[in-house]
Formats: C-alpha cells, structure tokens, sequence
C-alpha cells in the first residue's frame, strides 16, 4: 500500500513524465513559549529551520512583537537567517 505522499509523486512521473530532482523529508515540531509560536523544521539531510511567530490584531502592534520575538531569541540562543541563507531546498542543492 502506498501513503497519499507516495501516491502523488509517482502519479505525476507517470502522466507527465516529471520526475524529482531532490528528495528530502521535513519533521516539525510545534511549541509555544510566553504567547510565541515556536515551529522547529527539521530536514533528513540535517538542516534545520527555526520560525517564532506572534500574531497581532492591529498595525499598531508589530514593533512590540518585534521586539518580543527577537527577545525570545536571544534567550534561546538563536539569529536570523542572513541573506546568503536559504530554505530548505536551496541549502539541499547547495
């Protein structure tokens, strides 16, 4: 028996001839920390990605978010991506 995220790709080899060219899976763990959404993507070939999220109901509140999310991040030791840093699949092929 095939999981439906087999059957997908081995469908579109067989009607358009369109193969992958990279393969990788993604686990992701889901926390949350003082109100913050924390999401943890780790990749199978070791990368791994972490997004801190707070949703806010008014313009008027994204630089205090701002300023929570990079406060939780400095407590846990974490920097944002630099540009020269890609997702998970550009940093595949890299």
């Amino acid at each position: 028996d095939l999981k439906e995220n087999e059957l997908c790709p081995l469908l579109l080899k067989e009607k358009c001839g369109i193969i992958p060219f990279a393969s990788f899976e993604t686990v992701r763990a889901k926390f949350k920390l003082r109100g913050l959404a924390l999401d943890l993507d780790l990749a199978s070939f070791g990368h791994g990605v972490l997004e801190i999220e707070l949703m806010v109901d008014s313009p008027e509140r994204i630089y205090e978010a701002e300023q929570q999310i990079s406060q939780i991040a400095k407590e846990i030791g974490v920097q944002p991506l630099s540009g020269s840093q890609g997702g998970k699949l550009e940093t595949y092929i890299r």
